[in-house]
């Protein structure tokens, strides 16, 4: 038998909304104890033999159980909470509790769906016994959902977690006080990074001799020798005296082969790529980038093999030299269908030097080692994203992502590609794949990913990834030109996949990322899915097809509602749908953006703007839209047999909010606009629908990403974001963690 005491040492006022700091103690029938205080909590004190609850495991664990400030009479989740063990294990341990806090002197608490209650007050409440009168009175009462947990997680290279669950009927509500400030971002430790140790085909690493013999030529990325440190003082005045004979090599996009003495750098070959002004109100990082690229286009076009990499010091862009090796290692980029006919082919050099100044070498190591690491998740989004239909058909993308993790011992994988099971669990994805069942390697696959750093989980970031292997509009066929390219209708999934390889290189502590990816064919067959058919979602909405063109939404709105479902019992999660989902998103913003819109909760959280701020320091820029309530109502189902419309007769670009319109439909879809029956316990004063908007007590927060725009121009080798500005902002941590380049 377990005992659970919750304690109140301060003195408390009469009213029991009277703030306490408790203390959690968690005792095991052989007497070893745990205490840790949980915060600050509005009850007055309580105490229960635990053992009324069926525990099916027998750990010696510790316990840690937050309360918090009562403040309404809607439900809430208290956050999950973990303690660390600095030698030997992790235990967790979540327990649902009943307890009524009422807004007089006594708490009430009921247990496993007793009747009569456990008064620690000075009255009781025989009247409590009478369903009608409890009912009545549970309205005035706050409520506390609390679910239940053990895990053990053995520190090290490998892990292995015991996990046991265990829900009770029911459930009583005490409202979490959300103290998040806007645009406030916890710091994540990252562990000691060296760029050898991610994965590139090539060599890269760090040097501050700009003349060693080793190297066969320089490219400098800079907007003019002033911003280049004085450590290069014996190369500036080959390039004062080539400039000024032709003044344009210091316009944007031009790129200059310069000859310098042999007796001064040893190759002989110096490439100038200028960036262009930096000053201008609309310069921003990509500046950088782009030089980045030019360069290294003109580097391989004269046979060099071994670069070394400078760039210039600007104190505007305190990321130039991260983004300068982002753009460089985009142009070095092998396509996977390349790779894979010669040997020789994997790689375009033998190495990549990044030069650094004698007072810079530690950030510039850092820099280095960031940019391999976000680099390795780009190829991987490239490899899927941009090969063909047949070489990243469902199942060659499932045998892809189990070698990219073969060796992982942080990232999780879940395939699902049972078609019995993903019409049951996911029947929407089920029916834009039934036109492709017929041939197994096109039959849909669900793919799970789960990364859990170490320490206290401060967030979780749950993913889901829109990958239509080839999108011919199904029934509602592309005509002429426009099914070409649509191979690269799954490069959300592949963005997804490609963030989970940087997660498994940098293993952010404090941090938890779910992943699910729909890979499907949108293929023209005897079952295709149909105009006019209506299907009920996972969320249990009724939904006309309209479109079978607009089979992104479709597919990723049942996974999406599984995410929304697990979200109530994560720690601050933030749901993100990522898709090339919209052309009408690149006639928002133009080619070369992605397009984030959140809903409620984040847009208050201000997580649309710190994601945009993120992705600018890595010029992998993602603009904003905002959710309005046309966006909604496009959606509503038109006749009394629907909920929603799954689209409109037109396509996006001829549709007026053509991209914010998708946006609240897997909101309205997925259930996130509100909470369904069956999520809640059983009792009768919370039988009705509560939302997950800013006004309700579970609010979750909801972005979508609209990145049709911002992965480069078919056939050439897409850009694989938004995997750097996820980067940049989920694990990075901008702007504390970047601030140091």
């Amino acid at each position: 038998m377990f005992f659970f005491s919750i304690d109140h040492p301060t003195a408390i006022r009469e009213s029991s909304w009277a703030v306490a700091r408790s203390v959690a103690t968690y005792t095991t029938a052989a007497g070893k104890t745990s205490r840790q205080p949980t915060g600050v909590c509005s009850i007055k004190s309580l105490s229960f033999w635990s053992g009324l609850i069926p525990f099916f495991f027998s750990l010696p664990v510790g316990c840690l159980l937050s309360a918090f400030n009562l403040l309404q009479t809607v439900p809430s989740f208290i956050p999950q909470q973990r303690r660390v063990g600095r030698k030997g294990c992790t235990f967790e341990l979540m327990i649902t509790v009943q307890v009524l806090l009422w807004p007089n002197n006594f708490t009430t608490m009921l247990i496993n769906g007793f009747s009569e209650p456990i008064a620690n007050g000075r009255q009781s409440w025989p009247c409590l016994a009478n369903p009608a009168k409890r009912t009545a009175m549970m309205k005035q009462a706050a409520l506390l959902q609390f679910y239940g947990c053990t895990k053990s997680t053995p520190t090290g290279q490998s892990q292995l977690n015991h996990n046991s669950r265990f829900y009770l009927p029911l459930s009583l509500k005490v409202h979490i006080e959300r103290s998040e400030r806007a645009f406030a971002i916890p710091s994540y430790h990252l562990p000691e990074m060296a760029a050898s140790t991610f994965q590139v085909p090539y060599m890269v690493k760090t040097c501050n001799n700009f003349n060693d013999a080793s190297y066969d030529g320089l490219l400098v990325v800079a907007s003019s020798v002033a911003d280049l440190p004085a450590d290069l003082t014996p190369l500036k005045p080959f390039l004062e005296n080539f400039f000024a004979l032709d003044k344009s090599a210091l316009d944007a996009g031009s790129v200059c082969l310069i000859p310098v003495s042999g007796n001064v750098l040893h190759s002989s070959r110096l490439i100038f790529s200028a960036t262009g002004p930096l000053t201008r109100d609309f310069d921003d990082e990509r500046r950088f980038k782009e030089a980045a690229e030019l360069g290294m286009s003109r580097a391989l076009k004269a046979g060099m093999k071994n670069i070394l990499l400078i760039c210039g010091v600007h104190k505007s862009y305190p990321t130039a030299q991260l983004v300068t090796l982002l753009g460089a290692m985009q142009t070095l980029y092998v396509p996977l269908e390349v790779r894979e006919l010669a040997k020789e082919n994997r790689q375009r050099i033998n190495s990549l030097n990044l030069w650094c100044a004698h007072d810079s070498m530690s950030a510039s190591a850092r820099a280095l080692a960031l940019a391999t690491a976000i680099e390795s998740g780009r190829a991987v989004a490239r490899d899927i994203g941009g090969s063909d239909p047949e070489r990243m058909s469902p199942a060659k993308i499932v045998q892809y992502i189990e070698e990219t993790f073969q060796s992982s011992n942080s990232v999780k994988l879940t395939v699902i590609s049972d078609q019995e099971v993903i019409k049951k669990e996911y029947p929407l994805m089920a029916a834009v794949g039934r036109g492709a069942n017929a041939v197994a390697r096109h039959q849909s696959r669900l793919v799970k990913f789960q990364y859990v750093g170490i320490g206290k989980i401060k967030d979780t970031l749950m993913l889901v990834g829109k990958g239509v292997t080839l999108d011919t509009g199904g029934l509602n066929i592309k005509v002429g030109n426009a099914m070409n390219g649509m191979s690269r209708d799954k490069c959300g999934a592949a963005a997804v996949v490609g963030f989970f390889k940087v997660l498994d290189l940098l293993q952010p502590e404090n941090l938890k990322v779910l992943g699910s990816v729909a890979l499907v064919r949108n293929s023209v067959g005897p079952d295709s899915y149909s105009c006019d058919e209506i299907l009920t979602s996972r969320s249990g909405k009724r939904i006309r097809i309209v479109n079978t063109d607009a089979e992104g939404r479709t597919i990723m709105v049942d996974p999406l509602c599984e995410m929304r479902e697990r979200a109530i019992r994560e720690v601050n999660p933030h749901l993100c749908t990522i898709a090339t989902l919209t052309g009408h998103a690149g006639l928002t913003v133009g080619n070369g953006y992605s397009i984030a819109v959140c809903n409620g909760p984040a847009q208050k959280c201000g997580e649309g703007e710190k994601l945009r701020a993120a992705s600018m320091t890595v010029a992998d820029i993602v603009e904003l839209s905002r959710l309005r309530r046309e966006d909604y109502e496009a959606n509503i189902g038109q006749s009394e047999c629907e909920d929603l419309m799954q689209s409109n007769t037109e396509p996006s670009v001829r549709t007026p909010r053509g991209h914010t319109i998708p946006a609240a439909f897997l909101i309205m879809g997925s259930g996130l606009d509100k909470v369904d029956r069956k999520e809640i316990p059983l009792l009768d004063v919370l039988m009705y629908l509560l939302q997950h908007g800013c006004d309700s007590d579970k609010p979750i927060k909801y972005t979508h990403i609209d990145m049709a725009a911002g992965n480069g121009t078919f056939p050439q080798a897409p850009w694989g974001c938004p995997v750097a500005a996820l980067t940049a902002r989920f694990i990075l941590q901008y702007p504390a963690s970047l601030s140091n380049f």
